[in-house]
């Protein structure tokens, strides 16, 4: 058991939900010119189609950057 290697997969982890959430909100708001779902009264208005999409679209670009950052980190702590 490697505690710097679990360590460097938490802060790879919390570091590829940041970039995934802005990368997403990134998308949505300015490649389909649609409100971010916020998780508040103002999703009322929002149908639950979108906000699922949201959520799919989220996990997907979550696991992708969080994937990529993670092969990054093994490269640099010698875990290929």
């Amino acid at each position: 058991m490697n505690i710097g290697w679990k360590l460097m997969t938490m802060g790879v982890s919390a570091l590829g939900g940041v970039a995934a959430k802005r990368v997403t909100e990134l998308i949505w708001d300015k490649g389909l010119g649609q409100s971010v779902p916020k998780g508040d009264d103002s999703d009322l208005e929002l149908g639950v189609a979108q906000i699922a999409a949201f959520a799919a679209v989220s996990a997907l670009i979550s696991a992708g950057l969080t994937a990529v950052i993670e092969q990054k980190a093994a490269g640099f702590y010698g875990k290929k």
